[in-house]
């Protein structure tokens, strides 16, 4: 029995959080109200721009405007935008967040994607042309 009493006091002295372990359990709860961003992960990401050209792809969703006129894709994490008879694509949706399965809106004036900007995947929505994304 005294053999085993050192061993359980010694047990719970090791499970016992020492100061230095409290302050920083307080601090981690402080640093945890602070908001990444999945666009803007701070200093140190090595964030690279690359161009590419390319006259095919896998694993793409599209759909078709309702004038049938334009085509929107997701290619690598990005939604672009090409005029049915072909021609350059146009970028509407780039970056570090992954965004992908766009949808024009009925009357085409939109699209709805998917995207993990605000910190998981969420639908999203842009105007025809990229501008002002809205989660």
């Amino acid at each position: 029995m005294r053999k085993i009493l050192p061993t359980i006091a010694m047990a719970i002295l090791v499970a016992m959080p020492t100061q230095a372990q409290r302050k920083k359990k307080k601090n981690d709860k402080e640093s945890d109200k602070t908001e990444w961003k999945v666009s803007d992960p701070g200093a140190g990401f090595n964030y690279q721009t690359h161009r590419f050209t390319t006259d095919e792809g896998t694993w793409m969703n599209l759909d078709v405007s309702p004038d049938g006129k334009t085509i929107v894709f997701d290619l690598l994490g990005d939604i672009y935008s090409i005029p049915m008879e072909g021609g350059t694509a146009k970028v509407l949706a780039s970056g570090i967040p992954y965004q992908l399965q766009p949808r024009f809106s009925p009357d085409g004036s939109k699209i709805l994607f998917t995207s993990d900007e605000g910190g998981g995947d969420n639908l999203w929505t842009m105007n025809a042309d990229g501008s002002d994304p809205k989660q």
